[in-house]
């Protein structure tokens, strides 16, 4: 038998079913088996990539603004995603700011790199005001109804498949604001997803 750098399993499986006289229907098995193979595994992987429920999280903090603020200012994020993608799960919580929120959300961006609003937790876009204190946690929810446009970058109002296409990508953060003196955000954290079965 030659080498397994050289081996044609094919020829081989080919050659031989001839020579011991196997009928052609089981021969032909050969090339079918392959290509069920594949076509089951590609099925199985469009199915998962349909049901792609995650959780995510963030650690928020003041050093992580661009430009960096060195208030200390800190937060931590938990997002879970539904197996049928239409609803985002959020757990906020804050302290150490400077002053009362006016607002905390999502933004489209790369690590060191300020980008738009797109899905509040708090203080807009559907949602409720932040609790004035400068420590507290706010929980709820939000879906495609929820995602505000940023025309800049593409994202188009009500498509949360964006924003969560993004997201796997490591290209959204959560910023909490507190104007006047810190209106661009004080406390900041990029988001990181994990897949269900990371849990």
């Amino acid at each position: 038998m030659p080498s397994r750098e050289a081996f044609d399993w094919r020829g081989w499986l080919y050659k031989n079913f001839n020579r011991i006289g196997v009928p052609m229907k089981i021969r032909s098995m050969q090339f079918a088996l392959p290509v069920v193979l594949v076509t089951a595994v590609v099925a199985t992987s469009d199915a998962n990539e349909h049901h792609r429920g995650f959780t995510a999280s963030a650690q928020l903090s003041s050093f992580n603004e661009v430009p960096v603020i060195v208030t200390g200012a800190h937060g931590s994020l938990r997002l879970t995603l539904s197996d049928d993608e239409t609803t985002l799960s959020f757990e906020f919580s804050w302290a150490g700011l400077s002053g009362n929120p006016a607002a905390a959300h999502i933004h489209v961006g790369q690590v060191g790199v300020n980008g738009g609003v797109t899905i509040f937790f708090c203080g807009g876009g559907g949602q409720p005001d932040c609790p004035q204190s400068t420590s507290g946690m706010v929980t709820g929810t939000a879906t495609a109804a929820n995602v505000q446009a940023v025309p800049a970058q593409g994202v188009e109002a009500g498509n949360l498949n964006q924003v969560l296409d993004a997201m796997r990508r490591g290209l959204t953060y959560a910023n909490i604001h507190t104007p006047p003196q810190f209106g661009g955000g004080e406390a900041r954290g990029q988001i990181h997803v994990r897949g269900r079965g990371d849990d």
